[in-house]
């Protein structure tokens, strides 16, 4: 709704990629769809530089498949960087590699069709995008809320828990794409929280709290702007209204949206003088694995627990398939440290830098909140939108206090944690935070340097 684009060209472009019902929600099949499931595609255009922004209702991809679609898009539409966000849904299904069931179910079983399905219509709407590219001016925005809770307070026993967690990340942010003298062309907006308002509530397919927020955005400025979520370091943050239903997950995103909506109104124009593109990749330590002795030691206690009498309940048949799944993981471990398998946890920081002010920074995996708070401490530009669940996700990442705390996202080997159900199985070592840190400030300057 300003003057001069100073070069800036986008294009945008959306698809359904909502899944045939029965793919597995977590651990239990869907069984309809509430509302649909979206990929959209943000093209960004500025000195021969192409920026590709493709943002989808889903929990996220592995590392292989999100770089190989990566680079298809790259080669069908010449683009210098390339950053997949995922809004990390729990009522999609489980494309992540979390659980060996799920992972099978999406790689090479039924889900392997719906596979092809998203690589086809992301490529799509990103030729789309690319062919619709107008002048533009970029605007940024912050705005308060507060819609979510930090899931790691309520640890027993923990005294220096709430020093940790006592924070969330309380605002939205906002890149506003604007039609040169026009409306806007694209409000792509940033929040931290588990989109879990209707997560074991229902068995229906939904984008969650996420997908009403674009609605409402959408309901705002009109059909012609194409509304993006991307999702922040929400690892260990949960939206305000779990598992209450699809009326909590609209009052929820109807909040987001209005928030988004207010920093839109506010945005300030990016002065777009250059933009500079930072990847820095690097591997993250784990524990070393546990002996073949100790894994069948805890395979016999799964084992023991499936021979249990069970009455049949909806808690004890969801109990029963995750015993199942966490005795197949143990022999894929047992199998791996039989091998003599060293492995590692890939790390990938993107950064774009428009002109001298604003900044994103994107990261994979399900970063702690800390982490979020802590760049927008030490960035050393006025704005910096961050994102995790950015190209891959493949376990939480906690920060050192997390390490120490423990817990679901946190605990090591052999404790029941949600480490042993992802694909890397064991724990971080202690200093990855330090390492995180150190290579998030050192992109952060490259991007300052001239």
């Amino acid at each position: 709704m300003t003057g001069s684009s100073q070069g800036v060209c986008a294009g945008v472009a959306e698809a359904i990629i909502t899944p045939a019902i029965s793919g597995p929600l977590m651990f239990r099949p869907s069984t309809g769809v509430h509302d649909d499931l979206y990929a959209r595609a943000l093209v960004i255009d500025k000195d021969n530089q192409r920026i590709v922004i493709v943002c989808m209702d889903l929990v996220g991809l592995d590392f292989a498949f999100a770089s190989e679609l990566r680079e298809q898009i790259k080669q069908r539409v010449g683009a210098s960087m390339v950053l997949l966000n995922f809004s990390h849904t729990h009522s999609a299904p489980f494309t992540i590699p979390y659980t060996v069931s799920n992972s099978d179910w999406f790689r090479n079983g039924e889900g392997c069709m719906w596979r092809d399905t998203i690589r086809s219509r992301v490529l799509d709407i990103v030729s789309q995008a690319s062919t619709r590219m107008v002048d533009v001016v970029l605007r940024t925005g912050r705005a308060p809320l507060n819609i979510a809770v930090n899931r790691r307070t309520e640890l027993p026993g923990n005294a220096i828990a709430s020093a940790e967690t006592s924070d969330i990340v309380p605002w939205v942010d906002v890149l506003r794409v604007d039609r040169v003298g026009g409306s806007p062309l694209a409000v792509l907006f940033n929040y931290a929280a588990h989109p879990l308002a209707v997560h074991r509530a229902s068995d229906l397919l939904s984008a969650d709290f996420p997908g009403a927020a674009v609605r409402n955005i959408r309901g705002y400025f009109g059909e012609d702007t194409v509304a993006m979520f991307a999702q922040g370091c929400a690892g260990d943050i949960n939206c305000e209204t779990v598992s209450r239903g699809f009326e909590a997950a609209e009052t929820t995103g109807q909040l987001l949206g209005e928030a988004a909506i207010r920093a839109a109104l506010a945005s300030t124009p990016i002065e777009a003088s250059q933009v500079k593109l930072v990847t820095r990749r690097f591997d993250l330590p784990l524990l070393d694995p546990p002996s073949a002795e100790a894994c069948e030691a805890y395979k016999h206690v799964m084992e023991a627990r499936l021979k249990l009498p069970d009455a049949g309940s909806a808690a004890e048949i969801e109990e029963r398939w995750w015993t199942i799944d966490k005795i197949r993981c143990m022999k894929d471990l047992i199998d791996r440290i039989t091998r003599g398998e060293r492995w590692s946890m890939p790390f990938e920081i993107n950064a774009i830098q428009i002109g001298l002010q604003w900044c994103l920074l994107t990261m994979p995996h399900e970063m702690f909140s800390e982490y979020q708070r802590w760049i927008d401490c030490t960035s050393p530009f006025a704005r910096t939108m961050v994102w995790a669940y950015t190209n891959a996700s493949d376990g939480y990442i906690p920060t050192e206090l997390g390490l120490e705390i423990g817990g679901a996202e946190a605990a090591p080997f052999p404790a029941e944690s949600a480490v042993l159900i992802f694909s890397q199985r064991i724990g971080l070592k202690p200093g990855v935070e330090a390492l995180i840190k150190d290579n998030i400030s050192a992109v952060l300057n490259d991007c300052r340097s001239n």
